[in-house]
């Protein structure tokens, strides 16, 4: 399941955001920052930040969440230092007087930033001393969009307007162009890379070499590559492994090489981002959605649909637990995706409704077969019904956290309770002491607010124990509770509401019901359970997937065209090419295309039949042979 919320407290279109472990920043066009706290998502007291001349482009964390950078409209980079309480202006950078600053990054040891001009330029300064060291041209005439360091930090890639990806030695804060390749200059859109982002994360089994990157790139061709960057180029053949495929490729001095391309938009992609740990990349697009791939095997794991205009950025959180969205409609989306693999998700489309946020909570009192209106008709003075005592004891961390947030208006620690796992037990046995020393609640009223709403919970519930579990009177009942027994109504009880004026963000939940905004697709979930149903033919054996172009070999078997033609220009298969089923010798390399099973996977696909028989088809072949000796 996929919850979210939505902020939209930005009067024009949110350019970017970024987390630290704190707090989440969005900027935007209407000249200011807005800073919010990571779980409940308030913003934070100090917010807005209206400091700036014109709009900011950009927002970027340093490698501990310490430190933010912005890319000004005004040709300046600010950094900060937040906090949940205070912020601070460290440095004020001016990069240009008449043009604006497009990008930002940080280099990974803090000490020095870049930053990228709609002139061409890049340009270096030092974070501790707060001076320009060096800037170049760049890339003459294009702006600098994007820009990213290796996690060695001993070199930078700049992506631009023109289409291409430079990648400089920052060795010595020489800033020296030592690759410069086509990356994105295709497509009806025009070219551009939009972003650019290296993998911290990324791990080779190259045998002592640490000079290999993962680099995403994304821009207004549509697509997404993944691209590996190797600074420490030698003449001999390096095997690249990653759970799938394999890439085996020569090592020249300092390459690179583009491994994989990735499509599901449908427009030109603005961001991408890797995850702390690697394992997940997400991607925003004019085509008002957000994916979620599988960097290993390209696969799409998830689509988020919910913008109304082109979406700007999106940022996974420190944790990998939320990921953010932004768009020219002047809101910000936080996915909450830790449980994206939780049980009961089906893979299908779902869409992404409020809950009742604003639904009635008696965690305390259960009552059974109430069928009354508001105010209660005297016929029902007596009521059947069920009490227990210490239902909100059996709360768990979770129920604690929403019971926080919803009665007693304070959300603003929710992630604390959670972090601490403060269930219905504990919720029990807080004092001042644990509240302030263990917590960290120093506001006096707030502790008080907290105790006073636990023991009214205690005392509901010892009042209520008096009553017969067969009938009561309603009228010996205190006043309050004749009054929230009015308003129950089990049958519609989804129906009820209180005031909440007082909420930032409402999370929201997946649902069956139909809503043609919002829609939440587990895309990968839903791949596996179609084939889990297909027969084993359909899949290559090689790279495990099902075939779009089946073809056959010498072998006799049949394979994907693309896995099996790089199992034979490996370098171990130059002289002689054994079968990577028998592990004998190939006769020859010559690969028949299957038409036959071909055809039978695309029947399959388009539904037109369901209970097939493949094993003959899978060996057969057309007339039409390719040898690749």
């Amino acid at each position: 399941m996929v919850s979210f919320c939505k902020i939209q407290d930005h009067t024009r279109e949110v350019n970017c955001c970024a987390f630290s472990t704190e707090v989440f920043v969005t900027c935007s066009g209407d000249k200011s920052l807005r800073i919010y706290k990571i779980g409940s998502f308030d913003e934070v007291a100090y917010s807005p930040l209206k400091i700036f001349k014109y709009g900011i482009n950009n927002v970027t964390f340093n490698k501990t969440g310490e430190l933010l950078a912005t890319a000004d409209t005004d040709g300046k980079s600010h950094i900060f230092k937040f906090t949940k309480t205070s912020y601070e202006i460290v440095a004020i950078f001016e990069h240009s007087s008449v043009n604006t600053v497009q990008v930002a990054a940080f280099s990974p040891d803090s000490k020095h930033l870049i930053s990228g001009s709609s002139d061409g330029s890049i340009a270096l300064w030092s974070i501790v001393n707060k001076h320009l060291i060096k800037e170049v041209s760049g890339h003459g005439d294009g702006y600098v969009y994007a820009a990213d360091f290796t996690p060695s930090g001993d070199h930078l890639a700049t992506g631009s307007a023109l289409g291409d990806i430079r990648i400089w030695d920052m060795k010595g804060n020489k800033i020296t162009c030592i690759l410069q390749i086509e990356a994105h200059d295709e497509g009806d859109a025009g070219c551009g890379v939009s972003w650019l982002k290296f993998s911290s994360s990324y791990q080779t089994t190259v045998v002592g070499s640490n000079g290999i990157s993962l680099l995403a790139s994304c821009g207004q061709d549509g697509d997404i590559k993944l691209w590996l960057f190797n600074s420490e180029g030698n003449s001999s053949t390096t095997s690249i492994s990653r759970a799938r495929p394999t890439y085996h490729q020569p090592k020249p001095d300092k390459t690179l090489q583009k491994v994989s391309t990735l499509s599901g938009h449908t427009a030109p992609v603005s961001c991408c981002a890797f995850s702390s740990d690697g394992k997940l990349l997400a991607t925003s697009s004019f085509d008002k959605t957000t994916i979620v791939w599988d960097p290993e095997s390209g696969e799409e794991i998830l689509k988020l649909e919910g913008h109304t205009a082109i979406v700007t950025s999106c940022a996974f959180s420190f944790d990998s637990r939320f990921l953010a969205s932004t768009s020219y409609d002047k809101t910000a989306f936080i996915w909450k995706i830790s449980d994206l693999n939780e049980k009961g998700a089906d893979g299908k489309t779902v869409s992404v409704v409020e809950e009742d946020d604003t639904a009635v909570n008696v965690p305390a009192v259960t009552v059974e077969s109430v069928k009354t209106e508001s105010p209660l008709p005297p016929e029902s003075k007596s009521l059947p019904c069920v009490v227990t005592t210490d239902e909100h004891q059996k709360w768990t961390s979770e129920q604690v956290s929403e019971w926080l947030r919803d009665t007693v208006q304070l959300g603003q620690y929710c992630q604390i309770f959670l972090d601490n796992e403060i269930d219905g037990a504990e919720l029990s046995s807080l004092n001042q002491e644990s509240l302030q020393k263990d917590l960290g609640i120093r506001p006096l009223g707030h502790r008080n607010k907290i105790l006073r709403a636990a023991k009214e919970l205690a005392d509901d519930g010892n009042k209520l124990a008096k009553l017969s579990s067969s009938t009561f009177d309603i009228n010996s009942l205190p006043s309050a509770l004749q009054k929230l027994l009015g308003q129950i109504n089990i049958e519609s009880s989804s129906q009820s509401k209180i005031e909440q004026s007082d909420r930032t963000v409402m999370w929201q939940s997946t649902s069956n019901r139909a809503d043609n905004q919002i829609r939440v697709t587990e895309t990968r979930k839903s791949k596996q359970a179609v084939e889990k149903r297909m027969p084993p033919e359909f899949f290559c054996p090689i790279s495990q997937e099902v075939m779009t172009d089946p073809v056959l070999a010498a072998d006799g078997f049949t394979y994907e065209r693309s896995s099996i033609e790089s199992w034979l220009k490996m370098q171990r298969n130059s002289i002689i090419c054994n079968s990577p089923m028998t592990n004998k010798p190939l006769i020859n390399r010559t690969l028949v295309p299957n038409q036959a099973l071909k055809a039978v996977i695309a029947q399959y696909n388009s539904g037109a039949v369901t209970n097939i028989g493949v094993g003959s088809v899978a060996n057969e072949g057309s007339s039409n042979p390719i040898d690749l000796d």
